[in-house]
Protein backbone atom coordinates (compact mmCIF):
# COMPACT_ATOMS: atom_id res chain seq x y z
CA UNK A 1 0.00 0.00 0.00
CA UNK A 2 1.67 3.11 -1.27
CA UNK A 3 0.50 6.39 -1.32
CA UNK A 4 0.40 6.56 -5.26
CA UNK A 5 -3.08 7.81 -5.84
CA UNK A 6 -2.81 10.95 -3.37
CA UNK A 7 0.56 11.58 -4.41
CA UNK A 8 -0.77 11.83 -8.13
CA UNK A 9 -4.44 13.32 -7.53
CA UNK A 10 -3.59 16.51 -9.18
CA UNK A 11 -2.35 15.25 -12.32
CA UNK A 12 -4.77 12.52 -12.30
CA UNK A 13 -8.15 14.59 -11.69
CA UNK A 14 -10.39 14.30 -14.58
CA UNK A 15 -13.08 16.87 -15.62
CA UNK A 16 -16.41 15.81 -14.30
CA UNK A 17 -18.61 16.96 -16.68
CA UNK A 18 -16.61 14.83 -19.67
CA UNK A 19 -18.59 11.60 -21.14
CA UNK A 20 -15.72 9.56 -19.62
CA UNK A 21 -16.48 10.45 -16.09
CA UNK A 22 -18.47 7.61 -15.61
CA UNK A 23 -15.96 4.93 -16.60
CA UNK A 24 -13.02 6.87 -14.41
CA UNK A 25 -15.52 6.71 -11.75
CA UNK A 26 -16.18 2.80 -11.89
CA UNK A 27 -12.28 2.33 -12.12
CA UNK A 28 -11.70 4.10 -9.17
CA UNK A 29 -13.92 2.28 -7.43
CA UNK A 30 -12.15 -1.21 -8.60
CA UNK A 31 -8.98 0.22 -7.39
CA UNK A 32 -11.26 0.42 -4.20
CA UNK A 33 -12.14 -2.96 -4.50
CA UNK A 34 -8.44 -4.27 -4.53
CA UNK A 35 -7.46 -1.95 -1.33
CA UNK A 36 -10.45 -3.85 0.62
CA UNK A 37 -8.15 -6.90 0.17
CA UNK A 38 -4.98 -6.44 -1.46
CA UNK A 39 -2.24 -8.33 -2.54
CA UNK A 40 0.85 -8.72 0.35
CA UNK A 41 4.20 -8.01 -0.49
CA UNK A 42 4.99 -11.82 0.02
CA UNK A 43 2.87 -12.93 -2.49
CA UNK A 44 4.31 -10.35 -5.17
CA UNK A 45 7.50 -11.18 -3.91
CA UNK A 46 6.89 -15.26 -4.87
CA UNK A 47 5.41 -13.99 -8.05
CA UNK A 48 8.53 -12.44 -8.91
CA UNK A 49 10.76 -14.98 -8.03
CA UNK A 50 8.15 -17.41 -10.18
CA UNK A 51 8.31 -14.90 -13.27
CA UNK A 52 12.22 -14.93 -13.21
CA UNK A 53 13.20 -18.31 -12.49
CA UNK A 54 10.73 -19.81 -14.82
CA UNK A 55 11.11 -21.70 -18.31
CA UNK A 56 7.90 -21.02 -19.82
CA UNK A 57 7.05 -17.91 -21.13
CA UNK A 58 3.72 -16.06 -19.67
CA UNK A 59 3.11 -11.86 -20.40
CA UNK A 60 0.91 -11.84 -17.16
CA UNK A 61 1.16 -13.10 -13.37
CA UNK A 62 -1.14 -11.78 -11.30
CA UNK A 63 -1.01 -11.26 -7.90
CA UNK A 64 -3.91 -10.64 -5.50
CA UNK A 65 -7.90 -11.18 -5.72
CA UNK A 66 -8.72 -8.09 -7.93
CA UNK A 67 -6.15 -9.87 -10.62
CA UNK A 68 -7.00 -13.38 -10.63
CA UNK A 69 -10.20 -12.64 -10.92
CA UNK A 70 -9.76 -10.13 -14.10
CA UNK A 71 -7.46 -12.54 -15.57
CA UNK A 72 -9.82 -15.25 -15.19
CA UNK A 73 -12.84 -13.85 -15.99
CA UNK A 74 -12.27 -12.01 -18.61
CA UNK A 75 -11.56 -15.00 -20.98
CA UNK A 76 -15.15 -16.64 -19.77
CA UNK A 77 -16.89 -13.73 -21.58
CA UNK A 78 -17.33 -12.52 -25.14
CA UNK A 79 -15.83 -9.51 -26.62
CA UNK A 80 -19.74 -8.20 -27.27
CA UNK A 81 -20.47 -8.47 -23.34
CA UNK A 82 -16.87 -6.75 -22.44
CA UNK A 83 -17.56 -3.95 -24.56
CA UNK A 84 -21.41 -3.88 -23.18
CA UNK A 85 -19.65 -3.19 -19.89
CA UNK A 86 -19.04 0.32 -21.37
CA UNK A 87 -22.60 0.54 -22.39
CA UNK A 88 -24.58 3.50 -20.16
CA UNK A 89 -25.58 0.98 -17.34
CA UNK A 90 -26.73 1.71 -13.83
CA UNK A 91 -24.16 1.06 -11.19
CA UNK A 92 -26.68 -1.73 -9.95
CA UNK A 93 -26.39 -3.52 -13.22
CA UNK A 94 -22.51 -2.31 -13.79
CA UNK A 95 -21.44 -3.48 -10.39
CA UNK A 96 -23.50 -6.90 -10.47
CA UNK A 97 -22.08 -7.50 -13.97
CA UNK A 98 -18.75 -7.30 -12.72
CA UNK A 99 -18.99 -9.66 -9.67
CA UNK A 100 -20.65 -12.24 -11.86
CA UNK A 101 -18.12 -11.95 -14.76
CA UNK A 102 -14.77 -11.61 -12.25
CA UNK A 103 -16.10 -12.05 -8.58
CA UNK A 104 -15.49 -8.99 -7.62
CA UNK A 105 -18.06 -6.57 -5.74
CA UNK A 106 -17.17 -2.92 -6.16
Amino acid sequence: MTSIFENSAEATRYDKTSPYQPIMRRNGKLFAAGFRDPAQPDDVARTILAAITSDAYRLRWPVGKDALGLSQGRPKISDECWVAMGDDLSDQDYNQRFFEYFGIRL
